[in-house]
């Protein structure tokens, strides 16, 4: 089973279906990664790659605080299978000189492996050679994001930041 690292491309919407797909690609490569994932990962992936900060903790940002706090490290996550048109990710913490592994939606991994700043592998066979168009049309990664950071910015207006805290 071979895997290679990759990094956060970006997200774009898929605006045959409005749905948000993360875009993943390898280091040291072309090759992609498109995984059609929910709007409030998405919107966790992004608030974290525009370093936004809320005054109460994302769910993500949970997570993180209560492996630290458990005295755990995310060592990486994977992305290391697809059945059914369905992608599998896993979590792999280590605290003292014990290793765990957790099933993970990749979202979810990825969003945690943002935070923590972690590597993100993926499974050689599950990345696409291919022009995807999205990724054309984006000329960095801030471009890809840009939509994500109006909805943003109209879904948590001062008023709701205020609610939170």
């Amino acid at each position: 089973m071979e895997m290679v690292e990759a990094f956060v491309r970006g997200v774009v919407i898929d605006e045959t279906n409005n749905s948000p797909i993360l875009i993943l690609q390898e280091v040291k490569g072309n090759r992609f990664l498109p995984i059609w994932i929910g709007m409030a990962e998405a919107h966790s992936i992004i608030i974290e790659l525009n370093k936004q900060k809320f005054p109460r903790p994302l769910t993500h940002d949970l997570l993180k605080f209560v492996i630290e706090g458990l005295g755990g490290k995310v060592l990486r996550v994977d992305i290391m299978d697809m059945r059914d048109s369905m992608y599998f990710g896993r979590i792999i913490i280590q605290r003292d000189d014990e290793i765990f592994t957790f099933d993970s939606r990749p979202s979810d991994s990825v969003a945690l492996a943002i935070r923590v700043d972690c590597p993100i592998y993926v499974l050689t066979k599950l990345l696409m050679k291919e022009k995807f168009p999205l990724i054309d049309e984006a000329k960095d990664e801030k471009e890809i994001d840009k939509d994500f950071d109006d909805d943003i910015e109209e879904d948590f207006d001062d008023d709701d930041q205020n609610k939170l805290s």
